[in-house]
């Protein structure tokens, strides 16, 4: 399975929005495989963006529900809420050749937040 980062994005974006204490399902994200949606979570959950369960059983598919975003979860989706500012960071990492990494997003989008900033 290849990573997305649309779905990524998705997901943190989903969950953000959630009232307390509710989770966000695998099959709760539309227009994508409950399953391929679980595995994304479960990366989130590695990379430290979100608190995640998971279950996995031993003929089934795994499914899985993020619970919350991390400190770190929120501060990344902050720098990828917008959709021009996502096109743009996606566009820019694009020209310039650069491989689609957790690092080279976050910073690809804090370069063009300052830029926004200092004008």
């Amino acid at each position: 399975m290849e990573r997305n980062w649309d779905l990524v994005r998705e997901i943190m974006l989903n969950v953000r929005e959630l009232p307390p204490r509710q989770s966000l399902r695998c099959t709760d994200v539309e227009g994508y495989d409950a399953e391929v949606v679980a595995e994304h979570m479960y990366l989130l959950e590695q990379a430290g963006l979100a608190e995640v369960t998971m279950s996995r059983s031993l003929n089934g598919p795994a499914s899985g529900r993020v619970n919350r975003l991390t400190w770190d979860g929120h501060e990344f989706i902050d720098l990828m809420q917008s959709d021009t500012q996502w096109s743009r960071i996606k566009e820019s990492l694009k020209e310039r050749g650069v491989d689609f990494s957790f690092d080279a997003l976050k910073g690809m989008a804090q370069v063009l937040v300052q830029g926004l900033i200092s004008g």
